[in-house]
């Protein structure tokens, strides 16, 4: 979901083309810092996330551990991942969001899946319920970044999910006991990857 192309007024991401990968070899992250917008779910449905994904864990032998209930949530938009964040955009991030205008909706998932095919594959939750809510959400989102000249495109392919750990191992599809949240507030992160850090740019309600 990092596929996004700025405009002019933001200083591109250090580095020129990258060569693929060898094959079974999982893709390189091309930089330390990642901006994303996402909805994050109140503290009693992210301990019970914490609770489920530690089940997981040891129903299936897993070894990686769960993420943590602070970091649990549901990934909107991916504005990239850099050496450095280019100067001045999340300021412009922070003002297209701040237009968007949606109502608080109802999420509910209800199954466990692996993801990926190589390497350490997340484990993630999928939706039962409130996936039309989240993607008019989303559209939302896009298109207040395309109208404020943030990016010039992006990716049609998105598959709503919460990431609960990422293991060697991959899980055969299964439900698991429902947990259902209402989703309330977007917000602007920014992470520091690889030390396991979110730190929140903004949060704009969603009361729209």
């Amino acid at each position: 979901m990092q596929e996004q192309l700025f405009f002019r007024g933001f200083q591109k991401p250090p580095g020129g083309p990258r060569r693929p990968p060898p094959p079974g070899r999982p893709p390189r992250p091309p930089g330390h810092h990642a901006l994303f917008f996402a909805l994050f779910p109140p503290r009693p449905a992210a301990l019970r996330t914490d609770t489920l994904a530690w089940d997981l864990r040891h129903a299936h032998g897993l070894s990686g551990r769960p993420i943590g209930e602070r970091r649990y949530h549901v990934s909107l938009f991916g504005v990239g991942r850099f050496e450095a964040p280019p100067d001045g955009l999340p300021a412009a991030l922070a003002d297209a969001a701040s237009t968007v205008r949606a109502r608080p909706f109802d999420l509910l998932f209800d199954e466990a899946q692996s993801f990926g095919k190589y390497g350490r594959r997340p484990l993630v939750l999928r939706l039962g319920k409130g996936l039309d809510p989240l993607l008019a959400l989303r559209r939302k989102l896009v298109g207040a970044l395309l109208d404020g000249g943030i990016i010039a495109r992006a990716s049609l392919a998105f598959v709503p999910h919460l990431t609960l750990l990422y293991d060697n191992t991959a899980i055969e599809d299964q439900p698991v006991e429902p947990i259902a949240w209402t989703a309330r507030e977007l917000t602007l992160v920014h992470s520091l990857v690889g030390q396991t850090l979110y730190l929140p740019l903004g949060r704009w309600r969603l009361d729209g």
